[in-house]
């Protein structure tokens, strides 16, 4: 069997129970935040910040509700073409799929900067857990993208059709690079994170260039 055949082959609803329909994209999303705040918690202890566990499952929380709807309102603002405008009920129907990056990361922002403020924390820290953390979702997204058909062109993945986009015969999907991109990243952050110190931000966050550089790999 080919690459080609493969991947054509490969099935996004991971398991069916009568009308429930469980799919690779949800599970990558579950795996990812609480792998994500595995990593942030133990990097938070090994800092030193005092974070209670409590402290991380808010945080984690807060960013999930943050990634889901930013996600999800950015796909309808800028991929929609105008479907949203006239059925806006379709917004809510994130079973049919439509997620953006850049959205996800604005509501990450802000749900974390929401809980931040709520239990007294600093913001900018969180950003620096956040950024160790962050890869390993993205990884385990880009997984799902391969499996769900999204990244041979721009044209597989946007429009308002429920329908699954599969990208054209012999195309070797962009996405199909991107889990052993993620994976890299998230090794290297948490090697950087074990080397480096707790941030005391006299100088700007790091976090502010690596959020960017996530954001143009993307």
């Amino acid at each position: 069997m080919t690459l080609d055949q493969i991947y054509h082959s490969l099935d996004p609803v991971a398991l069916s129970l009568g009308p429930i329909s469980i799919r690779w994209y949800g599970i990558a999303y579950l795996l990812g935040f609480i792998l994500g705040g595995v990593v942030l918690w133990r990097t938070a202890r090994r800092w030193k910040l005092g974070l209670t566990p409590d402290d991380v499952s808010t945080l984690i929380v807060g960013i999930a509700f943050g990634v889901i709807v930013g996600g999800r309102l950015g796909y309808c603002l800028f991929y929609g073409d105008g479907w949203y405008l006239a059925h806006p009920i379709d917004i809510v129907m994130i079973n049919e799929g439509g997620m953006s990056f850049h959205g996800g990361l604005a509501g990450a922002i802000i749900g974390g900067a929401i809980v931040c403020r709520q239990l007294g924390l600093s913001f900018r820290t969180m950003c620096d857990l956040g950024v160790i953390a962050a890869p390993l979702g993205l990884f385990f997204g880009r997984c799902a993208n391969f499996v769900n058909g999204c990244g041979a062109s721009p044209a597989t993945c946007r429009g308002p059709s429920p329908s699954r986009r599969v990208a054209p015969s012999r195309v070797i999907p962009r996405s199909c690079t991107r889990p052993f991109w993620r994976a890299w990243s998230s090794s290297a952050s948490c090697r950087l994170s074990r080397a480096a110190r707790r941030p005391r931000h006299k100088a700007p966050s790091w976090a502010c260039s690596c959020s960017c550089t996530a954001c143009s790999a993307s």
